[in-house]
């Protein structure tokens, strides 16, 4: 089982790997039964993030979001739960998120994948 101070380091950079918003990493990352709760209610799976990049323009700039308070609680050996917030520069507004991380032992490789599912609060 991974140490949890190494699962946090982990799970902490695979959000802010998300935060990018680049479709291939969405691709690679997000779980097939993916669900996320909007702050608007309004729930998405996978497709519908994968279909959201067809709207946005390639030249965003994603760089002013910022993560941070990431905390995390282990709620089973392979799940955990993490809280955190992220803070977005050009409307100087902070979005609460929390993730339900499963972790699977990919055991012939000797590594942890993770599935994703999140929702901002």
């Amino acid at each position: 089982m991974m140490e949890d101070s190494q699962l946090v380091s982990h799970l902490k950079a695979l959000e802010e790997t998300l935060l990018l918003k680049n479709k291939a990493d969405f691709e690679r990352l997000l779980a097939a039964d993916f669900m996320e709760i909007g702050s608007s209610g309004i729930v998405y799976d996978k497709q519908d993030q994968l279909d959201a990049f067809k709207n946005v323009s390639h030249s965003r700039n994603w760089k002013c979001l910022s993560l941070s308070d990431f905390d995390m609680t282990r709620l089973s050996e392979d799940v955990a739960h993490v809280t955190f917030r992220v803070y977005n520069e050009k409307s100087d507004q902070y979005s609460l998120r929390s993730s339900k991380n499963v972790i699977k032992l990919a055991h012939k490789e000797k590594k942890y994948d993770e599935l994703f599912r999140f929702s901002e609060v």
